[in-house]
């Protein structure tokens, strides 16, 4: 299982790529509730994802427009899985879409 330092280091090794196509990017370890969250806002969106010191992810993203939240996943992460793909793979997809916003 994935832990919470385990995830500040892949903030750490992926914060560079977040930085340059995001206006505000932000790590935060949570003592009190035992999570990590990561959070990025672009013009047109806010996302934070949350690791759970049980195992559990959770991203959200937030339309500004329209207030919208979407649960992009909220769940425990099954044995196989690998977190630092799935935070990937999740930022990538978000990257992109703040690229085509762009455009």
């Amino acid at each position: 299982m994935m832990t919470l330092a385990d995830t500040a280091k892949w903030f750490a090794e992926y914060a560079c790529r977040l930085t340059q196509s995001c206006k505000r990017v932000r790590f935060e370890y949570d003592v009190r509730y035992d999570k990590a969250s990561i959070g990025v806002e672009s013009s047109s969106m806010i996302t934070q994802a949350t690791v759970w010191s049980n195992g559990t992810l959770e991203i959200l993203a937030v339309e500004k427009s329209s207030r919208r939240t979407n649960v992009l996943i909220d769940r425990p992460l099954t044995p196989n899985e690998s977190l630092p793909s799935l935070l990937t793979e999740y930022f990538e997809q978000i990257l992109d879409s703040k690229e085509a916003d762009k455009q």
